[in-house]
């Protein structure tokens, strides 16, 4: 029986980002821009926390899109 996505159909994912995770998409990407690596200037920004890479969180989509829901 095949499975497919409908309008108002909804999914729901949870995931996290470890600090490895974050170190290993800078290494990856060389991108060390410190929003992303030191707490202190974290702390010290706007945002107050720890900021992932853009690109990092939208991984996410390649995982869910690409394995998960393949070939919907």
């Amino acid at each position: 029986m095949e499975t497919r996505i409908k309008v108002d159909d909804s999914f729901v994912y949870q995931f996290s980002f470890e600090k490895e995770d974050i170190i290993n998409f800078s290494n990856a990407s060389v991108d060390f821009n410190l929003i992303h690596l030191d707490k202190e200037f974290d702390e010290q920004s706007i945002f107050k926390i720890t900021i992932i890479h853009g690109l990092l969180g939208g991984s996410v989509f390649s995982k869910i899109f690409g394995t998960m829901f393949l070939g919907n």
